[in-house]
């Protein structure tokens, strides 16, 4: 598809969203509304994808999201929303952001996992919503897959598996999951 028609196609439905967003240089998570997250020189930013905006994002004003908010959310790295006001960030840890329905607020913010010192990476939604799957390397620089579930936030994630490296050795491969089976 041409990129002048890209634009079309914007405003359809998340999927379509993300596609188009992703063609135009966005790695932004998309909400099932089409409210996209990013990050910004200010930290976390909110827009929806819209055909008639310029770069395929209209910005929503958020008071929630202001500089001097004191319940604006820190150091959040847009990871995936689970709804449409929910969204989960990474930072050095998985932290859950809940707003209103108008975005103007955070009504919630819970961390996800236990305080550690391991790097999380890679989180990917369960295909049923209820949990998470995300990649940490261990004290032994051995990378592990974890899943997480959403009913029991700070909980200690379960093992799943310890991944193997490459054949090479090399650890400076791009490691991440791409999808559930």
């Amino acid at each position: 598809m041409p990129y002048e028609q890209l634009g079309e196609h914007v405003a359809k439905d998340r999927a379509t969203a993300a596609t188009v967003l992703a063609a135009d240089g966005y790695d932004s998570p998309v909400s099932p509304s089409g409210v996209v997250a990013t990050t910004n020189a200010d930290g976390l930013g909110l827009a929806r994808a819209d055909r008639g905006a310029e770069g395929f994002l209209k910005e929503i004003e958020s008071a929630a999201l202001r500089k001097g908010n004191n319940d604006k959310p820190e150091h959040c790295d847009p990871a995936f929303w689970r709804d449409d006001t929910t969204l989960v960030c990474l930072h050095d840890s998985l932290t859950q952001v809940t707003f209103s329905p108008d975005y103007q607020r955070v009504t919630k913010t819970e961390e996800l996992l236990p305080e550690s010192d391991r790097a999380t990476t890679d989180p990917t939604l369960s295909p049923d919503g209820k949990s998470l799957v995300f990649l940490s390397k261990n004290a032994g620089d051995q990378w592990v897959l974890y899943r997480a579930d959403f009913a029991s936030p700070g909980a200690q994630p379960v093992k799943i598996a310890a991944l193997d490296l490459p054949i090479d050795g090399a650890d400076d491969h791009r490691v991440s999951l791409i999808r559930w089976s």
